[in-house]
């Protein structure tokens, strides 16, 4: 996903891109699909950004991931990161990436395994986590 509407979104990460499209209020706005250096080394990992205004999704999302990570689903965890967008940036700007910053091929093929297997169960768990906060504040 890239500001210049030649670029696109990388594949491998695009069904992460789209699932967390689906879940409103997040709006993804750049990614990537995590890439190797000449050496074969971990260079930039799989991450999609997007702009929230509401903590309360913040908060479900990361309880969404930490949920894939604690049944072992996820070879690595994830975390949701705010964002520094400059100082003309207001938006509330957010990250989700691994926690995980280095690495070889094997890493970056687990770290895309990840980012799948996340985005299949990424809109079902936040509806559930939506569901018990609502519940909480009876």
């Amino acid at each position: 996903m890239s500001t210049d509407p030649k670029e696109g979104i990388e594949e491998a990460i695009a069904p992460m891109v789209f699932e967390l499209a689906r879940l409103s209020p997040l709006d993804p706005c750049w990614s990537c699909e995590g890439h190797l250096d000449p050496m074969g080394e971990l260079w930039k990992t799989p991450k999609v950004w997007f702009y929230c205004d509401s903590i309360v999704a913040i908060r479900v999302l990361t309880a969404s991931i930490q949920d894939l990570f604690l049944v072992r689903k996820l070879s690595a965890q994830w975390q949701i990161a705010a964002v520094y967008t400059g100082e003309t940036g207001l938006d509330p700007m957010f990250s989700i990436q691994p926690c995980i910053q280095e690495g070889d091929g094997d890493t970056l093929r687990r770290l895309r395994k990840d980012s799948a297997l996340i985005s299949t169960h990424v809109n079902d768990l936040f509806r559930r986590h939506a569901g018990q906060f609502k519940a909480s504040l009876r």
